[in-house]
């Protein structure tokens, strides 16, 4: 019930012809594998992983973005039972938000890896908003595990440990992105006058207004999605530069084949240095049992 694939690779050089083969292959077994009911397990940089006679030491490291009934903490976990991943300590790293009440948060993930049995650090991180023009929240560099209120200041005064930026080619990817977006004339507010041949009166016409509204909001979400997915490769290079193992959610793959580019780029940004790494996807009818 469970399909196992590798992220596409080619070599250099590959034509581009070659290299869309390759994605297409890819994202047409994802397909097979959502419509069929499988969990999918998703390795990316297979070639980076340890063969029987290696015993790495150091964390693997799950990211808990959105619940998933545990699926990818298990996973983990009999990885850790294995004699190569046997000197690994497992380390669950919760994202939230920044309204988020961080020491429930961790509370709640500590109580439910106890009723696992599994032995896990829980680590709350929150990840901060970034603003259009590229800037972070002043907040940004707050990773404690403290309570945030409505009132909370978010003054940030843990760690003492700052949150690297994200890197200036990704930011100015992403302000040309939005500059252009926001600089696209809109048609919605453009009229049209035309005369009427049998009764002599003005009608105003939209130019297609609400088409090109509905084309404008898809593409600052998709701007926005891209932005999440840089703030969250940050966050993962900060955290887990040293890890052996990343594990994170897989997002579902989208049915239109119009929009396979986006999800493969967004993934792309997501995982982007990470060595190792399993993106994860159950079917969410998983059932695992907790001891209470």
């Amino acid at each position: 019930n469970t399909l196992l694939l590798s992220w596409p690779v080619h070599t250099h050089g590959s034509s581009r012809e070659a290299i869309d083969s390759e994605y297409h292959t890819f994202t047409d077994k994802l397909h097979v594998g959502v419509a069929t009911d499988m969990c999918l397990v998703v390795a990316k940089d297979i070639v980076n992983f340890p063969v029987s006679a290696i015993r790495l030491v150091g964390t693997i490291d799950v990211y808990w973005i959105v619940q998933d009934g545990g699926l990818c903490i298990l996973i983990a976990y009999l990885l850790i039972q294995s004699k190569v991943w046997r000197g690994c300590k497992l380390r669950v790293i919760a994202i939230a938000q920044e309204m988020d009440n961080n020491t429930k948060l961790q509370a709640d993930l500590q109580k439910y890896v106890y009723q696992l049995r599994i032995d896990a650090r829980i680590m709350p991180l929150v990840l901060a908003e970034m603003k259009q023009n590229g800037k972070l929240n002043s907040d940004d560099n707050d990773t404690d595990s403290e309570t945030r209120g409505k009132n909370d200041d978010k003054s940030g005064d843990n760690d003492n440990e700052e949150t690297p930026t994200p890197s200036k080619e990704k930011v100015s990817a992403m302000k040309k992105a939005v500059s252009s977006l926001e600089k696209m004339p809109s048609n919605h507010d453009e009229k049209r006058v035309t005369i009427a041949e049998s009764k002599n009166e003005i009608v105003e016409e939209n130019e297609s207004g609400g088409r090109d509204k509905k084309f404008r909001m898809l593409d600052k979400k998709k701007v926005r999605k891209m932005h999440t997915a840089v703030r969250l490769n940050e966050l993962i290079l900060a955290n887990s530069a040293d890890s052996q193992l990343v594990l994170l959610n897989l997002p579902k793959p989208p049915v239109a084949k119009e929009g396979l580019d986006d999800y493969m780029h967004y993934l792309e940004v997501l995982s982007d240095k990470i060595p190792r790494i399993l993106f994860i996807r159950g079917t969410g009818k998983e059932v695992i049992t907790t001891y209470s």
